[in-house]
């Protein structure tokens, strides 16, 4: 199975403001960001296209099942990081000592009332392990860049710790091929 992740779109929000569950709009430049994300997913087999609920994603979605005549499934396991009590905040207004905790370990220290990401990577591949018994042979899969840094670090074998060392632009795609034997093979990583 192929999997292509496709981070969404530019959005509208002031930079340093944690917007993880939170649901913002996109960004004025959306149709020019859209027509490039879909130069990038080019496809001849009949796809499937799983998204976060969260209208940024569902809107991309959206507009790719129009031209590649795909079903959408929502999929609330594939959500950004949910940031509790530091949503809609800007990075500069947090208790700074909480934040360089957080920073320190954010693998397995949670923002107050939130998640780690050790807990959003175990949600993200629960989903990935759902949808890799379906029989599809390529998915789309519409979502952020902490899920995608997440199952990108799962299936390179990096540590948690480290998925900051790549970029994931807005409406860039990385793909995974998930093979029969079990095996896996990360094919790109935001083009």
């Amino acid at each position: 199975m192929l999997i292509t992740l496709v981070r969404h779109t530019r959005v509208q929000i002031e930079s340093h403001v944690l917007y993880g569950h939170t649901d913002v709009p996109l960004a004025s430049t959306w149709q020019g960001d859209f027509n490039e994300v879909l130069s990038k997913v080019n496809t001849d087999s009949q796809v499937v296209i799983y998204c976060s609920p969260l209208s940024r994603c569902v809107k991309l979605a959206e507009r790719l099942s129009e031209k590649l005549s795909a079903k959408i499934i929502k999929e609330d396991r594939i959500k950004e990081l949910n940031y509790g009590e530091w949503e809609e905040k800007h990075l500069n207004t947090l208790p700074q000592d909480q934040l360089v905790r957080w920073k320190s370990n954010f693998v397995n220290q949670s923002c107050p009332g939130g998640e780690t990401f050790r807990q959003l990577l175990i949600r993200s591949l629960a989903s990935i392990d759902d949808i890799k018994q379906t029989p599809h042979k390529e998915v789309i899969v519409v979502t952020h860049s902490g899920v995608i840094r997440a199952l990108l670090a799962h299936y390179l074998r990096i540590p948690l710790e480290y998925i900051f060392s790549f970029d994931i632009a807005f409406g860039s795609i990385s793909q995974i091929l998930l093979k029969e034997d079990g095996t896996s093979l990360v094919k790109c990583v935001n083009l």
